[in-house]
């Protein structure tokens, strides 16, 4: 009577530890793919690198990663910023292009005629083409068009509360001027894409785009159209002009933190003189 009441507990204690052990790993695989967030995601995004799905930023793999070597930021200030994280987002998502020997830049400051600067977020160089990305890493309804000069973001603050609404230059019109300031350095032979990119968090509203080589996307959808425009590409692999243009653009990545703060300065104040104008 003993033995079998032993053997009782002992299966008692072995289903317990099963089904301890089987919530404990349905709780280490629903961890949002953000690194300060740990609710359920949805399953697989529409081409989006599979081996990071549903997991949060690593440290270690953020340090051996081609954003920190270039722009040295810290873990702590990519996870704890929104502009920052989005930029390191595009190049995750994109990183595997590494091994078919693609080279990344991020932050280039180039100049322009009015001898203020403008600030290119990620640039992948491949295949002998340039891939222009302007990073919008925001959530809310998202306004705009393609003729409009600011674009507008809306976010719920509650139930019977105003909408809070920020609002920001035309990030098409911002890649144009980005590829503009490219070609006056690098030349026009290189064939340069552009690819405004959204948090797949937001919600497009009354996006008006007419262009077609105007490409405005959630981050969820850019692995297969940059894989389609790779794929499309009648040219072959010119490792010249890869390595040419990184070295060429590589210097204007590196610049001082005075360029920087007067970046950010003239940004606000002459989104401040659009606004106006648009009132």
């Amino acid at each position: 009577m003993e033995k079998l009441q032993l053997i009782i507990v002992f299966l008692i204690v072995v289903i317990i530890c099963s089904l301890l052990g089987e919530i404990k790993g349905k709780n280490n695989n629903c961890q949002d793919y953000h690194p300060q967030k740990k609710n359920k995601r949805k399953k697989t995004q529409d081409f989006y690198p599979p081996k990071k799905q549903g997991e949060a930023l690593e440290e270690n793999t953020y340090y051996n990663s081609a954003y920190y070597k270039q722009t040295l930021y810290s873990y702590l200030d990519v996870t704890t910023d929104k502009g920052k994280y989005g930029e390191y987002l595009i190049y995750d998502c994109l990183k595997d292009y590494e091994e078919m020997g693609a080279k990344f830049l991020f932050n280039c400051y180039l100049y322009k005629d009015n001898g203020q600067t403008t600030e290119i977020d990620v640039i992948m160089i491949h295949n002998g083409e340039i891939f222009v990305f302007e990073s919008k890493n925001y959530s809310g309804w998202i306004f705009g068009s393609e003729k409009a000069s600011i674009w507008t973001q809306t976010l719920a603050v509650g139930r019977g509360k105003p909408a809070e609404k920020e609002h920001f230059y035309n990030p098409i019109r911002q890649n144009e001027l980005h590829i503009s300031c490219l070609r006056k350095i690098l030349g026009n032979k290189i064939p340069m894409h552009s690819i405004v990119v959204f948090s797949e968090r937001c919600t497009f509203k009354d996006l008006k785009i007419d262009s077609s080589t105007a490409q405005v996307i959630k981050r969820d959808k850019l692995y297969r159209i940059v894989e389609k425009i790779v794929q499309q590409s009648k040219g072959k692999a010119d490792m010249y002009n890869v390595t040419n243009a990184y070295n060429m653009l590589y210097p204007y990545t590196q610049v001082s933190e005075r360029i920087k703060q007067q970046h950010i300065e003239n940004i606000r104040r002459d989104l401040e003189k659009q606004y106006r104008k648009t009132e």
